[in-house]
């Protein structure tokens, strides 16, 4: 096949060439032998129809979906009418391949060099050169066809000219029926009867809504009317002033004036009038002779004196060198009561404050004590109280440096009467509680030594009996070493740390009021004590 000619047209109609299924079906039942019978009746069916309907439903039973679209019925009748294609036999397709030749003078037709198939042959997967184009095209393998029932067409196959114009005429007469389908639509809806419009309903008028009579006034009382009150009379106008006739006022007179009036009524002379003046003049007294004492002088050299004494007596005053007292202004945290001034320093001015502590003092009252410093000033030598800071430097405590070093000189140093004893306290405002706190207790094994002079131990009473008296008398001995150590309590809600001794009696007690103030007291009379006083200050 590759050393055939190749082809340079093509044939007017290749449909002859074409095979189908309807032509392999022949080419089968010839090979079985099957005969194929004539129908009394061909079965026509419509060609390339799809049916968009429902399942229940035929093209018989349904109605168009639309006015504009024709009845499908009609378009059944008209598809039954349409040619179907006819199934040709072998003999057939060579005959016509024989006639097509007669016609193909150029020798195309001749030139295709087609395989022997038998009639019942599976065609395999076959490949052969296209005439038109030369290429090599692949031809399928026929699936195996099931045999149908001998028919047999009397009628013999249209050409593709007849087929096409048949196929014209149905188009128009599909298109005639339609457009007559449209004309009975339009004049079915031309005979309906016209629409009338509904006649209006009648106005509703609304009833006029008469409001019930309102009942009548309440009558109003009658309020007599007072009588008419007469006028008052008529006030008199004051007379109007007449005219002022100011009187002319009397001659002024003078001496010179006097002196001619006299002469003209005594018609005397100038000289007479003179004389007699003279006359009328009282005669002056001889003024007293008048007495030289000494008291005057004497007066005025005592007073010389007394001036003299107070000058010597105010430079002997502005020359001495003594100290000025001034009211002391004494800073303190708490409220006291007294204001008690020491002096000395060191272990001397610790025996001052223990011994201020052994006086009189009421009970719940705290008294203030300080030190006053002597400085010079213009005036001289001026003495001005210190803080209760200066007092504890004053001391020389023998306490660990991390304690003196945060002890701020605004604290308070006093006696406090609470209890049944009056002992020294101590309120040291701190500049940090942590350092303080860590000194307190570094301080704690000797604190009961090195303020003993402070807080002393409670003696020991014994009793002893003599047989000389009645009953027995007790006998203070020495006080017993203290064998206790801090511990902790709460102490007016406020942690706290106390030394007792073996009786269980407090020695020295300490604690913080808040971050910044420490309190040390001689029990916990005392610690409360000061605490109420300190918030009560700060309130």
């Amino acid at each position: 096949m590759s050393n055939d000619p190749p082809i340079t047209t093509s044939p007017a109609d290749p449909s002859p060439y074409i095979r189908t299924y309807a032509k392999d079906v022949a080419a089968v039942s010839a090979k079985n032998g099957t005969t194929l019978a004539t129908p009394s009746a061909p079965v026509q069916k419509p060609k390339r129809t799809k049916s968009f309907l429902h399942p229940d439903e035929s093209l018989l039973t349904s109605s168009p979906s639309s006015p504009s679209l024709p009845d499908l019925s009609q378009l059944q009748a008209a598809a039954e009418q349409m040619p179907l294609e006819s199934v040709e036999t072998e003999q057939e397709v060579e005959a016509r391949i024989r006639e097509a030749g007669n016609h193909d003078p150029s020798g195309v037709l001749q030139s295709i060099s087609l395989p022997r198939i038998a009639i019942g042959d599976i065609v395999p997967n076959a490949s052969f050169q296209n005439p038109i184009y030369g290429e090599a095209l692949s031809i399928p393998p026929a699936l195996p066809a099931t045999p149908l029932p001998s028919i047999s067409f009397t009628q013999n196959p249209l050409t593709v000219a007849e087929a096409e114009s048949e196929r014209v005429a149905i188009l128009e007469r599909l298109k005639n029926k339609i457009e007559s389908h449209r004309e009975e639509e339009t004049q079915s809806s031309e005979n309906l009867p016209a629409i009338v419009p509904p006649e209006p309903l009648p106005a509703v008028v609304p009833e006029a809504v008469i409001p019930p009579p309102l009942p009548p006034a309440p009558e109003i009382p009658q309020i007599p009317i007072p009588p008419a009150v007469p006028p008052p009379p008529p006030i008199p106008l004051p007379p109007s002033p007449g005219m002022i006739h100011d009187e002319l006022p009397s001659p002024f007179h003078s001496y010179s004036s006097d002196f001619a009036d006299r002469i003209d009524e005594q018609h005397a002379s100038t000289f007479s009038v003179l004389a007699a003046e003279d006359t009328a003049r009282p005669v002056a007294a001889p003024a007293p002779i008048k007495k030289r004492t000494l008291v005057p002088i004497l007066l005025g050299i005592f007073l010389i004196l007394i001036g003299i004494g107070a000058v010597y007596a105010a430079y002997i005053f502005m020359s001495a060198k003594g100290p000025i007292s001034i009211l002391p202004s004494i800073p303190s945290v708490i409220v006291t009561d007294q204001q008690v001034e020491l002096k000395g320093t060191g272990v001397i001015l610790m025996q001052a404050l223990a011994h201020q502590a052994a006086q009189s003092l009421p009970s719940n009252n705290v008294a203030l004590t300080y030190i006053a410093v002597s400085t010079t000033t213009k005036q001289g030598i001026v003495e001005s109280p210190t803080s209760g800071g200066g007092l504890i430097t004053a001391l020389d405590f023998p306490a660990p440096n991390i304690l003196l070093r945060n002890i701020d000189p605004s604290s308070t140093v006093g006696i406090v009467h609470a209890g049944s004893e009056t002992r020294t306290f101590f309120i040291l405002k701190v500049i940090s509680y942590e350092r303080t706190f860590a000194g307190m207790l570094d301080w704690e094994p000797t604190i009961a030594n090195d303020l003993s002079l402070l807080y002393p131990a409670y003696p020991s009473v014994s009793v002893i009996s003599t047989s000389t008296s009645a009953s027995s008398s007790p006998i203070f001995l020495p006080p017993p070493a203290s064998a206790g150590q801090f511990v902790d309590e709460i102490v007016d809600n406020h942690d706290a740390r106390v030394l007792r001794d073996t009786a269980g009696n407090s020695l020295i007690i300490y604690g913080y009021a808040d971050k910044q103030t420490l309190i040390i007291a001689r029990d916990e009379a005392a610690f409360t004590l000061l605490v109420g006083r300190l918030q009560a200050s700060q309130s």
